[in-house]
Order: structure tokens, then sequence, then C-alpha cells
């Protein structure tokens, strides 16, 4: 009996260790993260004190608090974050459908490599709202086009990514491989796509904030009632300068993409925490 007790606590001792063990980083991270978020608040309250700036521009940070508050429990925030982060995680599955079999094309060819390295870098680099006019005008405002321009903006970073993590797979590891007569679909499953995945898995992580930046900045241009950039819109319309509004709705749009990035880091932890190489090299 004493015996099935101490094995018990000896299990259970470990079992938290373990818990602890994966924990800790996590909330270091929480912890950094919220003690950098309280120093800002602190400059911020402290310029708010100051008098320098008027109060209407710059609210305090008790007021923004207490409009962050009543978004939370606000349903109309709760459908516009619905319908901001439904077209930017199918406009990302897209990006991913059409970038990452682009890249890995790419990237085992050093000749389309060195022919598409401009084209991708130009395009890459194309800033996605000052394309939200040509969209509007081509596409229309609906959620088609949130979805389009997230894909247009969003497959360059995945597909460079992707590219890149094809191209730095270990040429020992390919030709011992080989060696053994791993060739065709086995080499791409054994050898070079687990070598990859943490770069696409870099390229996705850096994609997701840009999707949701893209879909916002779309709703704000198109003036349309939908997401939160309507939101913002609409609780602005025909009232006075409430700038502790605004700076509430972007502050709350900032934790939803905090949480879909903690999410993400999670998933991605799953898959390819085993690598350490997931610099990432947008």
């Amino acid at each position: 009996m004493s015996t099935s007790v101490e094995s018990s606590s000896a299990w259970t001792d470990k079992g938290l260790a373990g818990w602890l063990d994966r924990a800790t980083p996590w909330l270091a991270a929480v912890a950094k993260g919220f003690v950098g978020a309280m120093s800002v608040a602190l400059c911020y309250q402290l310029i708010y004190w100051s008098g320098i700036v008027d109060p209407r521009v710059l609210p305090s940070v008790t007021t923004i608090l207490f409009e962050m508050g009543r978004l939370l429990v606000d349903p109309d925030f709760h459908s516009a974050i619905v319908e901001t982060v439904w077209p930017a995680l199918v406009g990302l599955a897209g990006a991913c459908a059409v970038g990452i079999p682009a890249g890995l094309l790419i990237g085992v060819s050093p000749l389309a490599e060195r022919l598409s390295r401009g084209l991708i870098d130009l395009m890459r680099s194309l800033p996605g709202t000052a394309l939200i006019p040509v969209f509007m005008v081509t596409i229309g405002g609906d959620d088609l086009m949130k979805v389009l321009l997230v894909i247009f903006v969003g497959v360059w970073p995945i597909l460079f990514n992707t590219m890149y993590g094809i191209m730095s797979v270990d040429k020992v590891a390919v030709e011992s491989a080989r060696s053994f007569r791993v060739n065709g679909i086995a080499l791409w499953r054994r050898v070079l796509l687990p070598s990859a995945a943490p770069f696409i898995a870099t390229g996705i992580r850096y994609t997701l904030p840009i999707s949701i930046v893209i879909v916002i900045a779309d709703e704000l241009v198109v003036g349309t009632a939908e997401g939160i950039g309507g939101f913002l819109l609409l609780r602005q319309a025909n009232v006075i300068w409430r700038a502790e509004v605004i700076y509430a709705v972007l502050l709350m749009a900032g934790v939803v993409g905090f949480v879909l990035n903690v999410v993400m880091d999670w998933v991605c932890d799953r898959l390819v925490g085993w690598d350490t190489r997931r610099s990432e090299q947008t």
C-alpha cells in the first residue's frame, strides 16, 4: 500500500514538474509582455498628466480601459470581430494553398529561383493598403474582395519562406537519403518537407497579423458597415470626436491579433516545435 502511495506521489510530482517546465517559458513571456504594456501605459499616462497634449486627442488610460471593457460585452463588437477575422483566415488559407506549392516547386529548381526572385521581391514589397482602391474598382467591396486582397498580400511571404526552407535543406541529408534509395515522394515526405516545415510555419505566422490589418484597412477605406473597421466608422458617425473610442477599438483589434498569434504559436510548437531554426526570413 505504501509503495502504491509513494508511486502515485512520485507520478504526481513528475507530472507537476513537467507541467511547470512547459508552462514556465509561457508564463515568463506573459510576464514580460505585461511589464512592457504597463510601462507603455505609464509613459502614456504621464504625458496625459503633463497636459502638453489636448485631452480630447489623448484621453487617459482609465478612459480607454473603460471603453475596452464596454467593447468586451458588446455583442455588436463580437459580430464585428467575426466579420473581420473570417475573411482574414479564409484569405490566409488561400495564400497557403497558392504560396506553399509554388514555393516548393521554385525552391527545388535553382533556375526557377533565379528567374523568379526579382518578381517575388517586387511583389512582396507592394503595400497592401495601396492596392485597396484597385481591388475595389475591379472586384467590388464585398467579402470576396477582402479574401482576394489577403491572398495577394499574404502569398508572397509564405512563398518566400517556403522557397527559402527548401533551398536550405541539408544537402548531406538529401544525399544520405538517396544512398538508402529514398527518392521521389518518400524523399519529400521524410526529408524535404520536414526540413522546410519550420520556415513555412514562420511565413504563416508572419502573414496572420498582416491579414487582419489588411481586412481592417479595407473596411475603413471602402466605408463598409461590417467588421472592426465598419464598427469604428459607425461609432464615430454623426457624433462628436471621441478619441477614446478609436483607441479602444484599435487596442481591441490588437488583442484579437495577439490571441490569434498565441493560437498559431501553439499550433506551430505542436507541429514543428522540434526544430529550432525558425528564424524569420521575411
